[in-house]
This record gives structure tokens, C-alpha cells and sequence, in this order.
């Protein structure tokens, strides 16, 4: 799941992910730091309920769940899990 999440990212996103400083954490707010705009969270959440066979509430849409890296993959395995 983690790495199936961080290759999206990656390969969708551009988003890099490391230690250096080149690279953003895991805990880095996507939106915040100008890495996903409205129309790739869009794409996501599609990618994100489609992979995974789960259903995201506009409500979870609209929290901070799937605002980071380290979020959206807790959000995923609270999902999967029930």
C-alpha cells in the first residue's frame, strides 16, 4: 500500500520523497507547499478510491486527511481496515 501510494505521487505528482533537501517529508502539507493543486487532488481522490476499492465522504475530503504523504497513508489503512 505504501509503496503503491508513493509511486502515484511520484510518478503522477513529481513529488520527490527523502531525507535530503532536495526532497520533500512525508509529513509535508502537498498543498500548502504549492505540490498538488485542486485538480490533482481531484485526480487522488479518484486514484485513491479506485486502487484502493474504498469510499472517501466529502467530508474526508474536506479535512486535512489526505493533506500529506504520511495522512493520506494512515487515512488509507483506516479505510482498508474496516
Amino acid at each position: 500500500m505504501d509503496d503503491t501510494i508513493r509511486r502515484y505521487l511520484v510518478d503522477t505528482l513529481l513529488i520527490e520523497f527523502g531525507d535530503d533537501g532536495s526532497a520533500v517529508s512525508e509529513d509535508a502539507n502537498l498543498f500548502e507547499s504549492g505540490l498538488i493543486d485542486s485538480f490533482g487532488f481531484v485526480q487522488l481522490v479518484a486514484f485513491l478510491e479506485k486502487t484502493f476499492d474504498i469510499k472517501i465522504s466529502d467530508e474526508e475530503v474536506l479535512s486535512d486527511a489526505l493533506s500529506s504523504f504520511a495522512k493520506i497513508r494512515s487515512f488509507v489503512e483506516g479505510k482498508v481496515a474496516s
